[in-house]
């Protein structure tokens, strides 16, 4: 990857020309572009005003690059290696002189950028402590303030829940007592009603056993009734039979002699 930065200083003169940087670490190299040898032969071109894309607005509206100041002169591209092929030995000198190039044009470029910044954050981080520790302090001052204003409130609001503790203890102490007392006189009436209960089942048993008892006597002396109304029954139909039979019995006999009589009436006929 490769880049170009050139450098332009407050009077719009070039500092040190295009430079340009190959990231590759077998051909790290810096290169700088040669000055002008005089104003003459390269004059001086203040930077056209940026468009924030990387062009500058052309006097017909139309975007042109940015020029920069000196000759620019491509680097070489590397090529790639064909496959199988050795890789080139890197000399370590060469790496390390690399090195401290980069490092002297990182200084030149960014030296005095990076200590102006590295003081506007050392002022930052300055002023940040000082507000740190004046904010801490406001706020141990507030908390102080606020914990002396609500000691007092919370002392009371401590003095009104205990307060409010005891009446709620005393009213369920109360309450307890009431219920109790109600439990016991109910436990007692209902044992009345149980002891009530049981002596009106007592009565009732016995009642009903007596009753029992009474109905089978009667029961008894209502089959030997039965018993003697049917058996007096019995001989009177038996009597009545004996006479209706001694009646037939007579009747059999006047119809015989009146049988006897018509033929005798008949045989005495005056027609004849």
């Amino acid at each position: 990857m490769e880049s170009a930065m050139g450098h332009w200083s407050r009077d719009n003169a070039p500092f040190s020309g295009p430079t340009y940087i190959t990231d590759e670490p077998e051909e790290l190299a810096v290169r700088a572009a040669p000055r002008a040898a005089s104003p003459a032969a390269a004059p001086a071109v203040a930077p056209p005003a940026p468009n924030g894309n990387g062009t500058a607005a052309a006097p017909n509206g139309a975007s042109a690059p940015i020029q920069t100041m000196g000759t620019v002169t491509p680097l070489p591209t590397a090529r790639p290696a064909a496959p199988g092929a050795p890789r080139p030995a890197v000399d370590p000198n060469t790496s390390l002189q690399g090195d401290e190039r980069l490092a002297q044009v990182r200084e030149l470029i960014f030296g005095n950028e990076m200590r102006s910044y590295e003081r506007r954050f050392a002022e930052v981080e300055e002023r940040l402590a000082k507000r740190m520790a004046t904010l801490q302090t406001e706020l141990i001052r507030e908390i102080a303030s606020l914990r002396q204003s609500l000691e007092p409130r919370l002392t009371a609001l401590e003095r009104g829940l205990e307060a409010a503790g005891d009446l709620v203890a005393q009213a369920q102490d109360a309450a307890r007592e009431t219920v109790d007392a109600r439990v016991r006189d109910m436990r007692v009436e209902f044992m009345g009603y149980r002891k009530t209960l049981e002596q009106t089942m007592a009565q009732i048993e016995e009642r009903v056993a007596k009753g029992g008892r009474q109905l089978t006597q009667e029961i008894v002396e209502l089959r030997n009734q039965t018993a003697q109304q049917l058996t007096e029954s019995s001989a009177e139909m038996v009597r009545r039979l004996g006479s209706v039979e001694g009646r037939m019995t007579d009747r059999e006999a006047l119809v015989r002699g009146l049988a006897e009589l018509a033929r005798g009436l008949v045989g005495t006929d005056p027609r004849a």
